[in-house]
């Protein structure tokens, strides 16, 4: 059985609900290598290093629209 994303019904609740968004990322070195420096955001509770020093985890909060939690997760990324 598939949804009819026509159905008014459907279309009206689609977007409800809660969201929020994790984006990974590796730090560079202008040349390209992995970086080795300190995890350069530890005072932000919402960018962390996931695995290691080098990966960084953006993390929204739990937003009530999709708009909100792209606009944070835009915001977030210019922080860096």
């Amino acid at each position: 059985m598939s949804l009819d994303y026509k159905n008014p019904n459907i279309k009206t609740h689609m977007f409800e609900g809660y969201f929020g968004l994790e984006k990974e990322c590796l730090r560079a070195t202008p040349n390209g290598f992995l970086s080795h420096t300190e995890h350069p955001f530890a005072d932000n509770p919402n960018i962390e290093c996931d695995f290691c020093e080098n990966q960084t985890e953006f993390i929204t909060d739990v937003c009530n629209s999709t708009e909100t939690v792209w606009q944070q997760r835009a915001d977030l990324q210019k922080k860096q």
